[in-house]
Formats: structure tokens, C-alpha cells, sequence
């Protein structure tokens, strides 16, 4: 038995053209050479009736990309019953608290809009939470993938208090960079498996006077 690897790139093949082009349906082709080294074999150059060839191909693709600006957006509905619009209204400072763990080699900055029920924008908050790249977290052993845990906490402004009655979406953006220290994007591996995990909540502050 015998196990080739055969590295198909932009240098040797239309590999750039074939990906560009992907359609739905592929065929692949291929020519076998008895031989090919000549007669310096001895007697295995021999072919017998009971002769079998039996070829193997296994492919992978790997992905790599990279990205300068590349910005991902979302929109969620946004409500509130008239008990939590009490307090927040009451609240005297409040906090947007974000945890997250990044599985892919791509820093994110997030940003949010605040909408009205017209698309109009009331509020935003400016790309101050940072998602590390995974590349510059830790091994995790249980599936050896690296991944980036990152904790941020925003202040959100009294300004935008003051319109979350009248906010009825909320977009919520990624602004992805897979290296911000170099000029040009470095393309950088995805694993198959990637994931971006995040949770949120918010934390008020009120003052309560006891009689």
C-alpha cells in the first residue's frame, strides 16, 4: 500500500478559479501511470490476470481568510412592559455586562443601534467591546481547538436611557479583523468546528428611600 499527499494551490493549479466559480454539482478526474519510474524495479513492474488497483481519494479543503472591516449586523425586537420601563426609568446608572469565548482566529469589535419602530437612529453605542481571537487564547483539551474568553462591561449613557421607551430594535454589529497590528489582512485558518459564544444582561443601579 501506498499514501500520497498531493497540496493544490494557486502556484500549480485554477484552485483560486474552481472556489470562485463553485457550482453544485462536481466531477473529478483522474489518470493512473503504471510505473512510472521505468524498469528500476525489478520484477514489480508485472501485471497478472488476478491483478487488482484499488484507488483511494480523500480531500480536504481548508479555509482561510482574512478580513479587514468586514462587518456582520443583526437586528433583534426590542420591547418593554410597563414594570421594567419603571425602572429603568428610576435607574440611576446602568451597565451592559457581555461574556463571551471566541473559537475563531478573527478579532471582533461590537457596536449596537438603537432604533424606533420607523428604522430611525436614536442611540448607538460605539465599538468599545473587544472579542478576542482565539489565537490569542489558551488550548482547550477537550477539543483542541484554541479559544479566547473575554469579559467587558459598558456604561450606558443617561442619553440612551432616555430613548429606550421609544426603542423597538436594537442592531447589534461585529466588526471583524483578523490581524489590526498589520497593514494588509493576514489570512488566517478557520477550524470546522469554529463557534462564537456570548451571553449578556444588563445591571441597574436604583435608589430606594426607606420611611
Amino acid at each position: 500500500p501506498n499514501e500520497s499527499s498531493i497540496l493544490f494551490d494557486a502556484t500549480n493549479s485554477n484552485l483560486s478559479t474552481y472556489i470562485a466559480n463553485l457550482g453544485v454539482t462536481h466531477r473529478i478526474g483522474y489518470n493512473i501511470r503504471m510505473n512510472p519510474l521505468g524498469s528500476i524495479t525489478g520484477s514489480y513492474n508485472e501485471i497478472f490476470p488476478n491483478s487488482k488497483l484499488k484507488v483511494e481519494l480523500d480531500s480536504e479543503f481548508p479555509l482561510a481568510l482574512g478580513v479587514d472591516g468586514l462587518i456582520l449586523s443583526d437586528t433583534i425586537a426590542f420591547s418593554m412592559n410597563s414594570t421594567r420601563l419603571n425602572d429603568f426609568m428610576t435607574a440611576e446608572a446602568m451597565e451592559l455586562h457581555l461574556s463571551s469565548t471566541n473559537a475563531f482566529p478573527i478579532q471582533m469589535g461590537i457596536s449596537m443601534e438603537f432604533l424606533d419602530e420607523t428604522n430611525n437612529l436614536l442611540q448607538s453605542i460605539p465599538t468599545e467591546i473587544i472579542l478576542r481571537s482565539s489565537l490569542d487564547g489558551s488550548l482547550d483539551p477537550m477539543d483542541n481547538m484554541y479559544k479566547a474568553s473575554s469579559k467587558s462591561v459598558v456604561a450606558m449613557t443617561t442619553e440612551l436611557l432616555e430613548f429606550l421607551p421609544t426603542t423597538k430594535k436594537i442592531v447589534i454589529k461585529a466588526h471583524l479583523q483578523t490581524n489590526a497590528s498589520l497593514m494588509q489582512p493576514t489570512p488566517v485558518a478557520i477550524p470546522s468546528n469554529a463557534s462564537l459564544y456570548f451571553e449578556s444582561f444588563l445591571k441597574l443601579t436604583t435608589k430606594n428611600t426607606l420611611k
